[in-house]
C-alpha cells in the first residue's frame, strides 16, 4: 500500500509539474516580450551611463594634484581676489594670472601655446594661477576643466570659483566701472603683492606678454638688491 501510496504522489506531483509548466509556457513568452522591451531600452542607457562614470574617475584620478599642476580648495576665506592673491603659496613670487572658462573659445585656443609659452621664462620666482568659472548649467563642467589642464600641460596653481566670487574678482582688479569683464583676462601682480598689470598682454601677444612678466622679475630684483 505504501507502494501504491508513493507512485500516487508521484502521478500526481509530475501532474502538477506539468500543469506549472504550461501556465510558464502559455504566459513566459508574453512577459520576455516585455522584459526584451525594457531590456532594448534601458540597456544603451545603462552602458553610456556605465563610460560616463568610467571616464569620470579616470579623469579625476588622473588630473589630481602633482609637483607641477595644484589644485586650490575654494573654501569660505576666499571671498574676494584680495584673499586669493594672498595664498601662502603665492607669497613672494612674480604672479601671473589668466582667468579664463572652457566655454570660452579664445581662451582655449591660448591654452594651447601656454606651455611652450612658459619655457621662456627661465625664473622660479614666477608662478602661474588659473582662475576659471564655468557654466553651472553644464554637467561635465568640472570633468572638462580638469581634462583641459592636463591635456594643455598647464603647469601652475588652479582655482574653479562660483559666481558670487568670480564677480567680486571682477569688481577688486578693475580699477573703473569701464573696464572689460571678457576673458581671456590675463594679470601680473609683484613680488609685494600689488596689481601691477591689470590688464597684460597675454598669450595672443606672446613677445609683448613676456617682455611684461620679465619686467616685473628684474624689478623684483632690483628692489632686493638696494
Amino acid at each position: 500500500m505504501l507502494t501504491d501510496l508513493n507512485e500516487m504522489l508521484k502521478r500526481r506531483l509530475c501532474i502538477i509539474t506539468a500543469n506549472y509548466l504550461l501556465i510558464i509556457a502559455k504566459f513566459l513568452p508574453q512577459k520576455m516580450k516585455l522584459l526584451s522591451k525594457i531590456f532594448k531600452v534601458t540597456f544603451p542607457l545603462f552602458i553610456i551611463v556605465a563610460c560616463g562614470f568610467a571616464v569620470y574617475l579616470s579623469i579625476s584620478l588622473k588630473y589630481t594634484d602633482s609637483n607641477d599642476i595644484k589644485f586650490i580648495r575654494p573654501n569660505q576665506k576666499l571671498t574676494s581676489f584680495n584673499d586669493i592673491k594672498n595664498l601662502p603659496q603665492l607669497k613672494n613670487k612674480v604672479v601671473v594670472v589668466d582667468i579664463w572658462s572652457v566655454n570660452c573659445a579664445p581662451c582655449l585656443k591660448q591654452l594651447k601655446t601656454a606651455y611652450d609659452f612658459k619655457k621662456k621664462i627661465a625664473s622660479n620666482d614666477v608662478v602661474f594661477l588659473y582662475i576659471s568659472y564655468n557654466n553651472r548649467f553644464r554637467l561635465d563642467r568640472h570633468l572638462k576643466w580638469k581634462q583641459l589642464i592636463g591635456e594643455n600641460k598647464l603647469f601652475g596653481y588652479h582655482l574653479e570659483v562660483e559666481s558670487k566670487l568670480y564677480d567680486k574678482i571682477w569688481t577688486d582688479i578693475n580699477s573703473s566701472t569701464l573696464n572689460s569683464v571678457a576673458v581671456p583676462r590675463y594679470l601680473i601682480i609683484n613680488k609685494q603683492g600689488l596689481i601691477i598689470n591689470n590688464n597684460a598682454a597675454g598669450l595672443s601677444a606672446p613677445q609683448q606678454f613676456l617682455q611684461q612678466i620679465l619686467a616685473a622679475v628684474n624689478s623684483a630684483e632690483q628692489i632686493v638688491s638696494r
